[in-house]
């Protein structure tokens, strides 16, 4: 954690992990055919293991990896 009060990083970590989740949604459930497609292309010319790497802190609750923005 970051040297701040367990409750204080408790919330930075879990507000991170909102704005992580409303950024995969708003990527997941896009609606402009091109936007669509543009996201699909890059998916599957992602390495799978960044995805998974990228989603690790959040899947398993791990508040001492920062997430990016």
């Amino acid at each position: 954690m970051t040297g701040g009060s367990y409750s204080h990083d408790l919330l930075s970590a879990a507000s991170a992990a909102v704005r992580r989740s409303r950024q995969m949604s708003r990527i997941g459930h896009l609606r402009n055919p091109v936007a669509v497609a543009v996201r699909n292309k890059v998916m599957r010319l992602a390495p799978a293991g960044s995805i998974v790497e990228r989603l690790a802190p959040i899947l398993a609750g791990d508040h001492d990896q920062p997430l990016e923005n």
